[in-house]
């Protein structure tokens, strides 16, 4: 009975000091029933600040959050800040972060219960940073990560539960290693944009459908990757990737093709343009070693510069297949 009137008692002081409370004041602790009755509760880094949404008010975390956490309810710590959204944390870096720093503190897996789902934007910028800290095995979001982390090295491994990698990599010129694409991505647009060091492109899971800009200015590849089975736009995939020698099979899905061996100088073999495409403007624009038979299947419209730059001649090439606009293709490069 004491046990239950002490438990009661404190509960009632918690409950007039919050209500009490005034924009800016502290209340150290959030101790629950289970904490009374000798249960730890959740432990967390101590010195962070909670933010409820529904008052407005901070209050310092102590040792424990509340035993639940509302939509918008914000937990600042070290570097991080996490804001609750409705199926977990999404994170971000303090306003007062240091992004020249070469490394951050580790991320939190859990919070007040909830995972940790969404990294959109969190190093964005930070120039200097090396390398990262281990990505939190329930994230789903990880668009524009590490967008423009020129120092950045080495990738950390992607969880299984990712969704979004989106511009993921973007600039990211000192990336030397790719990390395994987990399966069930379907979006690769810009995810390796500008990635000058990498030197081998990872394997691609059958599920992509769309590798826009994916591999844009990767001057260091010399191989491209198996493409996806399922894959639909590939413009600009490979556009500025001087080192690369073959060109990957184009499936038969695939609508689109604008651009993705533009400036490929290295370029010499290619195999078939299939029926589908619909757009392969600048396909092979400026690939002055491109040589041999290219199948064309394809009637679309959208041939404007395709081989612009390319001399038909001298180069060895010969266009066939079902296509009936060939001498279309064959106007846009050199046959003198």
């Amino acid at each position: 009975m004491k046990k239950k009137l002490l438990i009661f008692t404190v509960l009632m002081t918690m409950a007039f000091a919050v209500a009490c409370a005034d924009e800016g004041d502290y209340y150290d602790g959030f101790k629950t029933v289970e904490d009374l009755e000798g249960e730890k509760g959740e432990e967390i880094p101590a010195g962070g600040e909670y933010t409820k949404k529904t008052t407005g008010k901070v209050y310092t975390s102590g040792e424990n959050m509340p035993e639940k956490a509302g939509s918008g309810d914000v937990y600042a710590y070290g570097d991080y800040v996490y804001t609750m959204r409705g199926d977990g944390w999404s994170v971000a870096l303090s306003a007062n972060a240091d992004k020249t720093k070469t490394s951050y503190e580790d991320l939190l897996e859990t919070l007040a219960g909830f995972s940790i789902v969404d990294l959109t934007d969190l190093y964005k910028g930070c120039i200097n940073m090396v390398s990262s800290p281990k990505i939190p095995s329930t994230v789903k979001a990880m668009k524009n990560t590490f967008y423009e982390c020129a120092a950045l090295t080495e990738a950390p491994e992607l969880p299984a539960s990712v969704e979004d990698i989106q511009y993921t990599f973007y600039g990211c010129s000192s990336l030397a290693n790719a990390p395994v694409i987990p399966e069930g991505i379907k979006l690769l647009k810009y995810t390796f944009y500008g990635c000058s060091s990498l030197t081998k492109a990872p394997e691609l899971p059958n599920s992509i459908t769309n590798m826009l800009y994916a591999f844009y200015g990767c001057t260091g590849l010399t191989e491209a990757p198996k493409t996806p089975e399922k894959l639909i736009v590939m413009g600009h995939a490979y556009e500025e990737c001087t080192g690369i020698v073959v060109a990957p099979e184009i499936p038969e899905t695939v609508t689109d093709i604008e651009a993705t061996f533009k400036n490929c100088t290295n370029l010499t073999t290619f195999s078939t343009i299939p029926e589908k495409v619909e757009f392969c403007s600048e396909t092979f624009y400026g690939c002055t070693s491109l040589t041999g038979t290219i199948v064309i299947n394809t009637n679309t419209g959208y041939w404007t510069s395709c081989f612009y730059g390319v001399n038909f001649t001298t180069q060895g090439i010969e266009l066939t297949g079902t296509s009936k606009i060939i001498n279309k293709f064959m106007q846009t490069g050199i046959t003198e």
